[in-house]
């Protein structure tokens, strides 16, 4: 399976069509200077809310995880997530509108015709590390 950014008409028919399901984006990877030989990435996702609480709200989840990956590993939910302990799904950020949503995703990064539907992300994940290798320290270190 592979990946296919959507255009700006793409997101906005598939956001209309399957607001639940939402887009992600692959904002890139950074390093620490207290923690280094670690490498951390970091993605947003954008999806309409359903429950009671967030009903017919936009939410963008700001994720930031450590980069414990392989070519084979790509889940990058499944990932060490190194942002709020009380957020395990990522930084929260809701907005009554769509573009809002957006407006708010672009101040973090985000750029129009890069979305890719919502489980697409882990083959952008993984040509980076085809491209770019692995880190030097991961998870086993990150726990020692």
């Amino acid at each position: 399976m592979s990946y296919a950014y959507l255009c700006p008409a793409e997101l906005d028919r598939h956001l209309q069509d399957s607001p639940n399901v939402g887009v992600e984006q692959w904002l890139g990877h950074y390093e620490r200077v207290d923690l280094p030989g670690f490498r951390f990435i970091r993605w947003l996702r954008l999806v309409r809310e359903s429950d009671q609480r967030h009903a017919d709200e936009w939410c963008v989840y700001e994720k930031n995880h450590l980069d414990m990956g392989s070519e084979k590993f790509v889940n990058m939910d499944e990932f060490e997530e190194v942002g709020d302990p009380d957020e395990p799904e990522g930084k929260r950020s809701v907005f009554p509108s769509l573009q809002e949503a957006l407006r708010f995703a672009s101040s973090l990064g985000a750029v129009d015709g890069k979305y890719v539907k919502v489980h697409q992300i882990p083959f952008i994940y993984r040509e980076f590390i085809l491209s770019e290798g692995k880190p030097s320290k991961g998870i086993n270190e990150w726990f020692s």
